[in-house]
């Protein structure tokens, strides 16, 4: 396995967009909907076609609308229920973060999904960069079993939060992986890795406003 497939994760925002990313030898996708709220979860249709790719990782967005990560229980009830879809149209993983009114995590309610979501895994997403206390949301992370973290180490992107980042790989250790995500693009992925993290997530946005440009793709792989 060349290094590129064990830390390359594409967000993607369409079936032919993870046939891309298939194509590239990538590990896997965050499948999502709506970039323009950062990602919800995407329908049915979509994943079961994704899902006609078998040599790569679909890791599902678990997210019922934008804006905040503090949800009512009808909420929390519906991503449950997206959770079983997710498992039914077989996804690998899920992709989740909750919060509470006070920016802690809501360990409760996310050690629950953690356990709902088996055998698929969980991964905390950029939730933990609003949290008031990483230190403290790293550790609550860990406990509730989610197997990887996605952050720009609390900052608007991964590059202006490289330093933060290289503190989260330290405290983490081996206990959970880290990926460093938001920016992310060919001019700084060799920068990010060197911070130690475990893996790299982008959209591979162009220019034009496309995602998962396969130039794009193609230069990052060819860097890592």
């Amino acid at each position: 396995m060349s290094d590129h497939e064990k830390k390359l994760e594409l967000c993607a925002y369409s079936a032919a967009a993870v046939a891309t990313a298939e194509r590239f030898s990538l590990t896997r996708v965050e499948l999502c909907a709506a970039p323009e709220l950062d990602g919800i979860t995407p329908p049915d249709d979509v994943l079961r076609e994704a899902r006609r790719c078998k040599n790569i990782g679909i890791h599902v967005m678990i997210r019922p609308r934008g804006g905040d990560f503090v949800y009512s229980d009808d909420e929390f009830e519906t991503m449950k229920s997206q959770i079983v879809r997710a498992r039914e149209l077989g996804a690998d993983g899920v992709v989740f973060g909750l919060l509470t009114v006070d920016g802690d995590v809501d360990v409760v309610r996310t050690r629950e999904l953690v356990e709902f979501s088996r055998p698929m895994v969980a991964t905390f997403h950029r939730a933990f960069d609003v949290a008031r206390d990483w230190r403290a949301a790293l550790e609550d992370v860990i406990g509730c079993g989610c197997v990887r973290i996605l952050t720009s180490g609390q900052a608007p992107s991964a590059f202006e939060g490289r330093e933060t980042l290289r503190e989260i790989v330290r405290q983490a250790g081996r206990r959970i992986e880290i990926m460093a995500g938001a920016r992310v693009n060919p001019d700084n992925a060799r920068v990010l890795m060197a911070t130690g993290v475990d893996a790299l997530h982008f959209s591979a946005k162009n220019r034009a406003g496309e995602f998962a440009d396969e130039e794009f793709i193609s230069e990052i792989c060819a860097l890592l």
